[in-house]
């Protein structure tokens, strides 16, 4: 069993010994969402309030508390929900609409590799793919931002079922 913590750690606790066996750092700021492969269990993702989704190989860890050379996090996606706009100058550039961003949602879809995100301020969801985040790609092989009206007020969780293949989404506007 996971659990996240406003101390920016994820702990795995074995419910047998009723006790801390493994613990995951990285993440600068309260840690929302947590989601497991179900297809590869060893596979954990991560997304916290500081915008970032972490990719987790269970199978790389060691059983000590020291996060050095057994860390288990092999991708750092960062500041995946920003909001970006454009502003005119001289040269156009991006800048961050917002000051922060965080994850609100994730879940695995339903092969082993792919997984949705949302988050705010960007009131989108993304779709990304394990097996083409590379150390330079930090792109998602999709983005859904057709709702934007219904996602004006951001996402606030994401579930797949595996059974109909439906992504659904849930909306601080209730719709």
């Amino acid at each position: 069993m996971y659990s996240a913590s406003a101390d920016c750690t994820i702990s795995l606790w074995s419910i047998e010994r009723k006790s801390i066996v493994k613990r995951l750092e990285g993440h600068k700021a309260t840690v929302k969402k947590i989601t497991i492969n179900e297809n590869a269990p060893d596979i954990v993702i991560t997304g916290a309030r500081d915008g970032d989704i972490r990719v987790w190989d269970m199978r790389k860890s060691s059983n000590d508390f020291k996060m050095s050379k057994s860390d288990p996090c092999v991708r750092v996606l960062n500041d995946c929900h920003r909001k970006m706009e454009i502003k005119k100058r001289k040269r156009k550039s991006l800048t961050n609409a917002n000051n922060g961003s965080s994850v609100t949602g994730l879940t695995f879809l339903k092969d082993s590799y792919t997984f949705a995100s949302t988050g705010l301020p960007d009131q989108s969801i993304k779709i990304w793919d394990l097996r083409k985040l590379g150390k330079n790609l930090q792109n998602p092989i999709n983005e859904i931002k057709e709702h934007e009206d219904i996602f004006a007020n951001g996402l606030t969780d994401l579930a797949f079922n595996d059974h109909s293949n439906d992504l659904y989404a849930l909306s601080r506007k209730g719709e």
